[in-house]
């Protein structure tokens, strides 16, 4: 469905300046096109570059009772910025789970290389530490598995921080950059305020963009918080078990 208030809005601020005579009229034009067209392409051709195997829309989409196929991205921007928006919040929600996994794993495999330690410390000779299980651990996987939780854990954060980023911008762009998208078509109809529509364009813009980057990585986020909650899980499994077998 077309964003109707904005194309609307394209069209009469060109039609204005055109009967003005005023040599800027294309502006309007190229803000709508930017806008509506080339923020998002160019977003997903780069990440589908970078990600040639992944799932992407295509450039166009034919819809039942519709006579022409619908260009790629869909034009209503407000529902499609609502869209991008819950994506990345359930996304983020999920990295936050498997950050919290993830630290808790790592604080399990941690106390249980801490009791080794200790065991070995206070035991003279170490005749009973050779009868004890958690050799057993320490000789087969309390060293990797330890960094293995570290990196679980220091990858979950960054995750974390990425999307915690992406869910804050998309949702300004949820309440503000359609109204600023609409006030800068409007601005830059008068040569006074003209500046004014660009300053206004790329705040709507800086908006709009990540909450499409976001968008398309958020397949990406949900794969990495499946893999990070199995492995939270094994690592978990394996510090309680202290033998090495998950």
């Amino acid at each position: 469905m077309l964003d109707l208030g904005i194309i609307a809005l394209i069209g009469i601020a060109t039609l204005v300046m055109l009967l003005r005579g005023d040599p800027k009229w294309t502006l309007p034009a190229l803000i709508g096109a930017f806008t509506l067209f080339l923020v998002p392409a160019v977003v997903v051709n780069i990440i589908a570059f970078f990600n040639p195997n992944g799932e992407h829309p295509p450039l166009f989409e034919t819809r039942q009772g519709e006579f022409f196929p619908y260009p790629f991205p869909n034009l209503n921007l407000q529902h499609a910025l609502e869209r991008n928006y819950k994506a990345i919040h359930e996304t983020f929600e999920s990295l936050l789970t498997v950050q919290q996994a993830s630290y808790t794993a790592l604080m399990t495999v941690a106390a249980a290389e801490t009791v080794v330690n200790i065991i070995q410390s206070l035991v003279p000779g170490g005749t009973l530490v050779q009868l004890s299980k958690y050799v057993l651990y320490v000789s087969k996987v309390g060293d990797p598995v330890l960094q293995i939780s570290l990196t679980t854990y220091n990858a979950a954060t960054a995750f974390v921080m990425v999307f915690h980023f992406l869910e804050f911008m998309a949702g300004l762009a949820v309440k503000m950059a359609v109204p600023l998208l609409a006030l800068s078509l409007l601005a830059v109809i008068f040569g006074p305020t003209r500046a004014l529509g660009g300053a206004l364009l790329f705040f709507a813009l800086i908006m709009i963009v990540p909450s499409y980057i976001g968008y398309y990585l958020a397949p990406l986020g949900k794969e990495f918080a499946t893999w990070g909650l199995e492995t939270a899980k094994w690592l978990n499994a394996t510090a309680a078990n202290a033998t090495g077998i998950a």
